[in-house]
């Protein structure tokens, strides 16, 4: 009884089962693209004598919340994917957060109320369509939290301004203000482009390394989690101070592998392609904006907040790669799987 629940829901969502994957990984996908559909679905809920627009974040949550522990009480083995030790976060809040980031729920008044969007379609690539506003349709699929419909248009224009690593990095340099400082704080992490290590984690040490065109970043703690970050020119004293807003959007995060380019080691990203899927391994982390395009149209492997690990659809891969690429990432095959 349980499993044609998860099949007919599958089938409703266009989610298919990928190569030698497990019951229990189908199963996650499958209701984690299935509370995206349900949080659409009761952002809806509006009696129709109401002249305020939405519904409010409360009851969007209980509402998602009831079908989400349902879920987990008929398949209580899933419920290790969505609900890990000391996350504040329930499951239905970040799956409501992304499909905020996607579009297709919308604030309304003073960010207490969402409402679906209205419905439209955007073309992606020339294979598929992303389609918003949408909660169930034939001719539509989910990927991850988002909808989409192929629709082939091959002599669709796709062509975007996506610099490349070290051209973004000559560009955003010509915006630098400048100050002199020369006083160095005791506490002052450096970013060494040209360390073996695999991660930009363990890429800071205490110490200045060469400079790439008389340049390095560093960063200085302000607590366990939050650092401030420098740009640094030593040969004249001056340091420019990354805007907080900047590094919420990961301008640092460009920056450190820009430098990696420019030192010629540069990050690298594992890719397993398989005939029905991808599956991606990263070693750093991704701007928001390029984490928002995994968030939406791939599923996270080993949990619902894995930031680092994600499996999609081949043309979603090849829709998502050259973003990946133009940070400076370096995408290798994993042979080992």
């Amino acid at each position: 009884m349980s499993e044609n629940i998860i099949e007919t829901m599958a089938s409703d969502l266009g989610v298919h089962c990928f190569q030698n994957e497990s019951l229990e990984s189908f199963r996650c996908r499958v209701i984690y693209s299935a509370m995206a559909c349900w949080i659409k679905a009761i952002a809806m809920d509006q009696p129709v004598y109401s002249s305020v627009l939405g519904v409010s974040r409360r009851y969007v949550y209980e509402r998602s919340k009831a079908i989400f522990d349902t879920m987990c009480r008929m398949y209580p083995e899933s419920q290790k994917w969505f609900v890990l030790p000391d996350e504040n976060d329930h499951p239905v809040v970040l799956i409501r957060k992304r499909l905020l980031k996607y579009g297709d729920l919308l604030n309304e008044g003073f960010n207490t109320s969402i409402v679906l969007t209205h419905s439209y379609s955007k073309q992606i690539t020339s294979e598929f369509e992303t389609v918003y506003g949408i909660i169930l349709s034939k001719d539509v699929e989910y990927s991850g939290i988002a909808t989409i419909r192929k629709n082939i248009i091959e002599s669709y224009d796709f062509s975007e301004s996506i610099s490349d690593a070290p051209t973004w990095l000559r560009d955003f340099l010509k915006n630098v203000s400048w100050f002199s400082d020369s006083n160095i704080l005791n506490n002052t992490e450096y970013f060494d482009p040209f360390t073996k290590q695999k991660n930009n984690y363990s890429a800071w040490n205490n110490y200045p390394p060469r400079t790439i065109k008389d340049l390095y970043l560093t960063r200085i703690p302000v607590n366990k989690k939050n650092y401030e970050y420098f740009l640094v020119k030593p040969k004249y004293n001056l340091s420019h101070k990354i805007d907080p807003f900047f590094i919420i959007q990961g301008y640092h995060i460009r920056i450190m592998n820009a430098l990696k380019v420019l030192a010629n080691n540069m990050t690298e990203a594992k890719v397993k392609e398989y005939y029905s899927h991808v599956k991606l391994q990263l070693n750093t982390s991704l701007p928001d904006e390029i984490n928002v395009l995994l968030e939406c149209y791939a599923w996270p492997y080993h949990n619902i907040k894995d930031r680092h690990c994600w499996i999609m659809d081949p043309f979603i891969w090849r829709f998502i790669a050259p973003y990946i690429e133009n940070l400076g990432i370096r995408i290798t095959e994993d042979s080992h799987g």
